[in-house]
């Protein structure tokens, strides 16, 4: 894996490795936010950026 696009391998610490072993084992025991979830955040954060351009 390419590390920001500069040729170099990617190589995480142990901090990004334990997230990344984290979220494997939440996909695994199905522990992710449902579509209606998703939806609700993306709608909010479209409205404020709705209004922020009014402004």
């Amino acid at each position: 894996m390419d590390e920001g696009g500069n040729g170099k391998p990617f190589r995480p610490n142990n901090d990004k490795r334990t997230a990344v072993r984290r979220g494997l084992a939440e996909m695994r025991e199905r522990k992710l936010a449902s579509d209606e979830a998703i939806a609700t955040v993306f709608d909010r954060y479209r409205s404020i950026d709705a209004t922020t351009e009014r402004e």
